[in-house]
């Protein structure tokens, strides 16, 4: 590393110049919540956190929900409900964003399925008005900022 020295009126400041560049990698960040790309992140504790695109895909003014487990598949089903329906959760607006909240905790601890971990999931539309996702397939963990 080569290092000269300028002298400025006050003060004499050292710079370096490296000869060799470090092999730097650079920050990609972790997956955000997009509200264009339909996800469905559970966040710890059972908190489900759909992206406006996955909101939309259960349908034009859902105010609630029902949700769904496959076993054997390890795969949560959402679909709308009525306000009478049983079993309904209310599908949230958020004040400053156009994600909906879905608090799942009793139906995550229910089924025995594990928040200790945000995890971000792509939705699946499976017909019907039902869309979900598969606990089992590829997710993308959130970290905390």
């Amino acid at each position: 590393m080569a290092k000269t020295t300028t002298k400025t009126s006050t003060q004499t400041t050292a710079i370096e110049s490296a000869t060799t560049v470090p092999a730097f990698e650079f920050f990609q960040g972790n997956l955000s919540e997009s509200s264009s790309s339909p996800q469905i992140t559970v966040r710890r504790g059972g908190l489900m956190v759909l992206t406006a695109a996955a909101a939309e895909m259960l349908g034009a003014d859902v105010e609630k929900v029902q949700l769904a487990y496959d076993r054997s598949t390890g795969t949560v089903g959402i679909r709308a409900a009525s306000d009478d329906a049983p079993g309904a959760y209310l599908l949230r607006t958020q004040v400053k964003s156009p994600n909906r909240l879905v608090g799942g905790k009793r139906f995550f601890t229910y089924n025995g399925i594990s928040t200790e971990k945000a995890v971000t999931f792509d939705a699946i539309r499976y017909g019907d008005g039902l869309i979900g996702f598969r606990m089992s397939g590829e997710a993308v963990e959130v970290q905390a900022a």
